[in-house]
């Protein structure tokens, strides 16, 4: 029987405690230490031992200015109590539940000078006072975590509790008498879901203290790659939880477009098994068997949380080969973008970073051409490409979709290109640009103001070179397009053709005289009689273009690039900024130095649109300079809705979906382009 242990342990304590005073000193103060330590954890540390003994279902509530405590896990045994009794004798095991140091427990004492433990029929207390009285030792010189005391006779209505909550399955019930509630409430009002994210039993919580009230219910749903965690109070809530060697990775779930987002800043925190303070390298919550400060509020980086960092490390491993696999259950889409999203310099993270790239190093590629190589080895396309310019070369083009990855790939996982980045230094050259140029099919579909940028390139990155490629250089391979149709650079220069208008805008507006004479010079392909609108040394202003010329917009741009085309059919000088997360995404300047601030979406016909918060505050700050530019896509043609200063003119409804701004009604300035 329970009491019987208990009684032979109390008896024990005692007599220790009468043979040794001074240390029953030492460990009041060191109690007192723990309890201020601890000071707003208390109710971690008790979620944490209900985890740990099998609870599934916690509930906390007040009786006459007593605190009280239930689980339904496991009751009590001997050990349990030795555990609790002596500080460090706890019997579990690192890494298989969450506490092993027999310490947490003592932080109670922040909240009251006597607990009742009421399990397996058996009920003692911790108490400084009755301890004191059968001592004859004074208060402060006793632990209150020490010696167990069985309760023979509880108060009736304490009594009358505890059959009920025995009645509804609770097993171990804790009672803090003429407890500090006021202060409780306050540490109870922090609790959030994330404390219960890594936890491996409890599933609800239930929190009822006079008019103060929290409710927190969740599921797990085991899947092949992971474990999503919903909470139910809270429709929207829930994580996706990728688990290897007693560590884990949660990362943020977007319920209604099934996939994994970015976390919160204030979400965004390690956890041994339980929160801490620190802050993680990018926006997921990471959980492991670190070594804690004794208040568990911050990592200890020694060779057990390094070891931890490395099985992190390893994790990301395991889950970038599954993506490059594209085998993955759940949408991992966001996944490079919030691995590409470093912050923090601590020194948990600095070791974590440098795990990473050691793991991540020996990472395998497989090309379309079904070829595999090392991720150091992947070339990667040119920054002055945009995504969509990227996005037709490695479909349309021969030569650079055999050296790319599963076009489907790119089109999935947003920033890939910009997560091998950190551990590939190779690059598409020059001599990689005049190879693709050959191929015709590619040049005949290719856009005019890309022909023309990709010429200008190769054109400056021969001269930066300086190499002399020779009557039969590839070079005189080159395709382009001309009024006849796709035709040599040779036949051009020989006049057999003219280079197209819009190409020729383009070279001539991004390479000097000097540039084109060198080119000619150089290859015996004389195009400077092509274009004579340029300055001696330096490249030429756009000319405007007149407005009764409507532009092509071709729809595989994306739909910012897009926006900058319109922008500079109405004579304006525009920039992407969409990657900058300021609340737009296109800054443009009028001619007469007028700034505005544009944010682009694409949308359906009559369909409906939302704008972020930081898309709604920069519409606040900016008013009338701010615009929505809305494109709408058919296969005819494509529409341009500009609408200024929205936040006036729109009438938008707030809902709670991520703090979303929506919009089903709008009305603007129209404009039509042919695709």
């Amino acid at each position: 029987m329970l009491c019987d242990l208990i009684k032979k342990i109390s008896d024990a304590f005692i007599s220790e405690a009468v043979a040794s005073p001074a240390l029953l000193a030492d460990m009041a103060k060191m109690e007192k230490y723990m309890a201020e330590s601890y000071s707003g954890r208390v109710f971690i540390e008790l979620l944490q031992n209900a985890d740990d003994c099998s609870s599934t279902k916690i509930f906390i509530t007040e009786l006459n200015g007593n605190i009280i405590f239930a689980n339904n896990g496991r009751p009590f045994d001997e050990n349990d109590v030795m555990a609790i009794c002596r500080s460090g004798n706890s019997n579990k095991k690192r890494g298989e539940t969450i506490g092993y140091r027999g310490v947490g427990f003592k932080s109670t004492t922040y909240l009251t000078d006597e607990i009742l433990i009421y399990s397996d029929k058996a009920c003692f207390t911790f108490s400084k006072k009755i301890c004191s009285q059968k001592l004859c030792i004074p208060e402060g010189n006793i632990p209150m975590i020490r010696v167990p005391l069985l309760v023979e006779a509880i108060d009736n209505s304490i009594l009358i509790k505890l059959q009920e909550l025995e009645q509804q399955g609770y097993k171990t019930i804790f009672v803090f008498k003429n407890a500090k509630i006021k202060e409780f409430i306050e540490e109870l009002d922090q609790v959030d879901n994330g404390m219960f994210i890594f936890l491996n039993n409890v599933e609800e919580c239930s929190i009822k203290m006079g008019t103060f009230s929290k409710s927190i219910s969740l599921s797990r749903e085991s899947s092949k790659g992971g474990c999503l965690v919903k909470f139910l109070e809270e429709s929207n809530d829930a994580w996706y939880v990728v688990s290897h060697k007693n560590t884990s990775l949660g990362f943020k779930y977007d319920i209604i477009n099934k996939r994994i987002v970015a976390c919160n800043e204030n979400e965004q925190v390690y956890h041994s098994y339980l929160p801490t303070y620190d802050k993680v390298l990018f926006p997921v919550k990471i959980n492991a068997d670190f070594t804690t400060d004794p208040s568990r509020k911050h990592i200890t980086v020694d060779s057990k949380t390094e070891m931890a960092l490395a099985d992190i490390a390893e994790n990301i491993l395991h889950i970038v080969n599954s993506v490059f696999e594209d085998n993955n259950d759940v949408d991992f889409s966001e996944f490079f973008s919030i691995l590409c999203s470093n912050s923090g310099f601590s020194k948990c993270n600095s070791y974590l970073k440098q795990q990473i790239k050691l793991h991540l190093s020996g990472v395998v590629l497989k090309l379309q051409s079904g070829k595999t190589i090392k991720i150091d080895e992947y070339k990667l396309l040119p920054d002055w490409l945009d995504e969509s310019e990227k996005h037709f070369l490695r479909t349309e083009s021969t030569y650079i979709g055999r050296q790319s990855l599963s076009s489907s790939l790119y089109e999935r996982y947003k920033n890939i290109d910009k997560f091998i980045q950190s551990y590939s230094v190779q690059q598409f050259t020059n001599a990689d640009l005049v190879e693709m140029m050959t191929e015709e099919t590619l040049v005949g579909k290719m856009h005019a103001e890309m022909q023309g940028k990709i010429l200008s390139k190769i054109i400056k990155g021969e001269k930066f070179s300086q190499t002399t490629p020779g009557k039969k250089s590839k070079l005189e391979k080159i395709k382009v397009s001309t009024d006849e149709g796709i035709k040599s650079l040779v036949e051009v220069a020989s006049g057999g053709a003219c280079i197209a208008e819009d190409v020729m805008d383009e070279i001539s507006n991004n390479i000097s005289k000097s540039e084109i004479g060198w080119f000619s010079e150089q290859t015996s392909i004389d195009i400077s009689k092509l274009s004579q609108d340029y300055t001696e040394d330096a490249p030429q202003v756009a000319r405007t273009i007149k407005k009764e010329i409507k532009p092509h917009i071709a729809k595989w741009r994306s739909a910012e690039q897009q926006c900058i085309d319109i922008e500079k059919y109405f004579g304006n000088t525009a920039t992407d900024v969409s990657k900058q997360n300021v609340g737009y995404d296109i800054e443009s300047t009028t001619p007469d130095g007028c700034k505005r601030y544009i944010e682009v979406k694409s949308i359906t016909e009559d369909g409906s649109f939302s704008i972020t918060n930081n898309e709604y505050t920069a519409a606040h700050q900016y008013g009338e300079q701010y615009y929505l530019c809305l494109l709408i896509q058919s296969a005819q043609n494509t529409q341009a809705i500009y609408i200024q200063n929205p936040l006036e003119t729109l009438k938008f409804e707030k809902r709670i979906r991520q703090w979303e701004w929506y919009c089903d009604t709008y009305s603007g300035e129209s404009f039509i382009f042919e695709n």
